[in-house]
């Protein structure tokens, strides 16, 4: 028993000492170490670290040259993107066309098809560009009106049957590049003949003009009826004046029946 208890003593006083040491030497060389590292860490702000940690140290060149690899980058990726001009160059002539020929293509398999082209046309043009279809200074007063002329074997200008509008606009030059196509009236029967009327643009300036609507010569005895025009005034390429007129044809002589 004594021998035992001796040698507990010594294992107590002496062997356990030494090894605590030992851990104790390891543990604060570790502290050492990670306190050698975290100290060169410099917190400006909450949760952010010096970049010198980071990095190992950034000299002028290397900030120079991470600069122009980030601007490489955003320019390979900026010319990928349309830029602001040509996005708005391609709205009237390619969005609005292709949005019309997908509908009337839709329309045009289907058959009878009561659909108005011309009128499913204007609808989806308004209702998918509004803004980019029309000129943008519009501010003339669009012409509607109804007109009555007498069954004839002519319609030429020097009998007066020419209809003449005025409009205005500041905003626009009419001297420039502004056109107004050709009309023709429909009757209200599905299969009446046209009523032709030219229309022509007078007196053009900046800021007014007049539209001038005169029916051809070479028809003779248009049918009595009602014929609708639809037409429009463009401002380089751009819609700018809708001309909706309805003109009455009456018989020739006035005991004629209606």
């Amino acid at each position: 028993m004594d021998s035992q208890l001796a040698a507990i003593v010594e294992d107590t006083g002496t062997t356990l000492p030494n090894t605590l040491a030992t851990i104790a030497g390891y543990i604060d060389t570790e502290i050492a170490a990670i306190k050698a590292v975290t100290d060169q860490f410099v917190f400006s702000s909450p949760g952010m670290v010096d970049v010198k940690v980071v990095s190992g140290g950034m000299t002028a060149s290397g900030v120079r040259s991470a600069i122009g690899m980030v601007s490489a980058n955003l320019d390979s990726q900026i010319g990928t993107l349309l830029t602001a001009s040509s996005f708005a160059a391609a709205l009237p002539s390619n969005f609005g066309d292709l949005a019309i020929e997908a509908v009337t293509g839709k329309v045009a398999a289907e058959t009878e098809s009561e659909f108005d082209y011309d009128e499913m046309a204007d609808a989806v043009a308004t209702r998918i560009l509004p803004s980019a279809n029309n000129f943008a200074g519009n501010g003339s007063t669009n012409i509607s009106d109804t007109i009555r002329i007498k069954q004839r074997d002519d319609y030429t200008a020097s009998i007066g049957r020419a209809f003449e509008w005025s409009i205005t606009n500041s905003a626009v030059d009419y001297t420039a590049a502004s056109v107004v196509v050709g009309a023709a009236g429909g009757g209200t029967e599905p299969d009446s003949p046209v009523l032709v009327g030219s229309l022509s643009l007078q007196n053009k300036a900046v800021g007014s003009c007049t539209v001038r609507l005169e029916f051809s010569s070479a028809q003779t005895n248009v049918p009595v009826d009602r014929y609708n025009f639809d037409a429009h005034l463009l401002i380089d390429g751009k819609r700018s004046t809708d001309i909706e007129l309805q003109v009455v044809v009456e018989p020739k002589y006035a005991d004629a029946p209606a």
